[in-house]
């Protein structure tokens, strides 16, 4: 996985407020220890002294401008981990949060939501929550539909045990 993949994953994971700085900071300084010299590794090894926007900018500066293969790559390991909590064992009853957590990783940014099938999803997803935030049956079975739509998300294991390497853990979903 290369730097700007990572850096992908832990911007929108900061922004979610699944990966604090100190997660960052830690990673930062381990590739300084592997002899990366590019300067913005290096800030963000001072992380700790630092305002979110001025983490965001330097992990923005990492990423460059995203492609769509970037886009795909970080949806392929979003939605991934949100079909593994909607599954897992402690988080399937609470598949309303974790169906609001979707719509606001999709939020975050207009581009996530790039391609047919994610326009869709995303939908789908809205007009659901939509209905129940409003006391009505939503338009999907839950949480056996949501599943359904987030099976083909399938990589996030192997992305993560990449990112073990790196010391970086699974995000924490804080489910509300």
């Amino acid at each position: 996985m290369t730097i700007r993949q990572i850096s992908c994953i832990l911007k929108f994971g900061f922004l979610l407020k699944y990966f604090n700085k100190k997660q960052i900071g830690d990673w930062a300084s381990k590739k300084v220890m592997e002899n990366c010299n590019d300067i913005n590794i290096i800030e963000l090894t001072f992380i700790e002294n630092k305002s979110n926007n001025e983490t965001l900018t330097l992990l923005n500066l990492l990423i460059g401008e995203m492609s769509m293969n970037d886009i795909q790559f970080i949806n392929q390991y979003y939605l991934g981990f949100f079909k593994e909590e909607l599954v897992g064992k402690k988080t399937k009853s609470n598949w309303i949060a974790i169906e609001n957590e979707i719509l606001k990783y999709f939020s975050l940014d207009d581009d996530l939501a790039s391609g047919n099938d994610i326009s869709w999803l995303i939908s789908i997803l809205s007009n659901d929550y939509s209905l129940r935030k409003d006391g009505l049956t939503g338009v999907m079975k839950m949480p056996q539909d949501l599943i359904l739509l987030l099976d083909k998300f399938e990589n996030f294991k192997g992305m993560q045990e990449q990112l073990d390497k790196e010391n970086i853990s699974n995000p924490q979903l804080m489910v509300r």
